[in-house]
């Protein structure tokens, strides 16, 4: 997969052990320059463009979430799976809570792997990801309550079982998680 350089014009392409050679990631946060280049990139209609943008947009770890997450959620919409995993991927990658809503629902695409995305990255959001899960078990929401449920094991380690058992197996701890917390 050929994906852009960190910095520089956007034409610029290279492959991604070349670009690991000769450019390191900047050490200090990305300009909002750039970052809006990146955004004006994910619109392009090359999907291998989008995914470019996305990747160097994940890796930008250094730079606060709440800047580079909206434009990653965006992404979020788009109409190529593959463009909607990586973005999952990459919310996870940056660590954007505030995402947590966006990526329960991708629970329900129809696309595996763009579940598979959005599981991790719930996954990675820890208590938050946790939180908007139960919320959308408990709110009927999210309609494959299985991947719902994955995700709240995996968050939990405890294993609540599938369908509507499980369901209601997790939404009982999670009455009594809240009630002990309180």
């Amino acid at each position: 997969m050929v994906f852009l350089a960190y910095q520089g014009e956007p034409s610029l392409r290279g492959n991604v052990s070349e670009a690991d050679k000769s450019i390191s990631p900047p050490s200090t946060k990305v300009s909002d320059e750039r970052i809006l280049q990146l955004e004006v990139q994910l619109k392009d209609p090359d999907p291998e463009m989008r995914l470019d943008a996305i990747v160097i947009l994940s890796s930008l770890t250094e730079n606060e979430p709440e800047r580079l997450g909206p434009v990653l959620v965006k992404a979020l919409d788009n109409d190529d799976p593959q463009v909607r995993a990586t973005a999952a991927m990459g919310l996870g990658s940056v660590a954007y809570a505030s995402a947590a809503t966006q990526l329960a629902a991708l629970l329900d695409d129809p696309s595996k792997r763009v579940r598979l995305e959005g599981d991790r990255a719930l996954v990675t959001l820890g208590q938050d990801g946790l939180r908007t899960v139960m919320q959308n078990l408990a709110d009927g929401k999210l309609k494959n309550t299985d991947a719902g449920l994955l995700v709240v094991t995996k968050i939990t380690g405890r294993s609540f079982g599938l369908g509507q058992r499980g369901r209601a197996a997790a939404l009982e701890f999670w009455t009594e998680q809240s009630r002990q917390s309180r």
